[in-house]
């Protein structure tokens, strides 16, 4: 048995465009060197939201927003054929009953 999954998702900074008029945010390719390191509330909105409107959410789903290092995930960077991928990054745990998965 393999087991459930686990999605880890890198994301860029995101910047203000030189002409704000067509589009607001602009977001360049991911590189090591402009990955998003912030912790968020659901939707990617900054984590800014009040105690109140979190709980909306289950505890999983609050995780998932929030920026973890390499050495709290054990995990290691990646290079592929595009780009070398850090170890950081949102991590999202899918669980369920373990009925499901046999």
């Amino acid at each position: 048995m393999i087991g459930w999954a686990t999605m880890r998702q890198l994301r860029s900074k995101s910047q203000l465009c030189s002409d704000q008029r067509i589009m607001p945010t602009c977001i360049d390719d991911y590189s090591l060197f402009n990955e998003e390191k912030g912790s968020f509330q659901p939707g990617w909105i900054l984590n800014q939201t009040s105690i109140e409107e979190a709980e909306d959410y289950s505890s999983s789903i609050l995780k998932a927003f929030q920026y973890k290092s390499s050495k709290e995930l054990d995990t290691y960077a990646y290079v592929g054929d595009y780009g070398t991928y850090s170890g950081d990054g949102y991590v999202y745990e899918f669980r369920g009953r373990l009925s499901d998965i046999k």
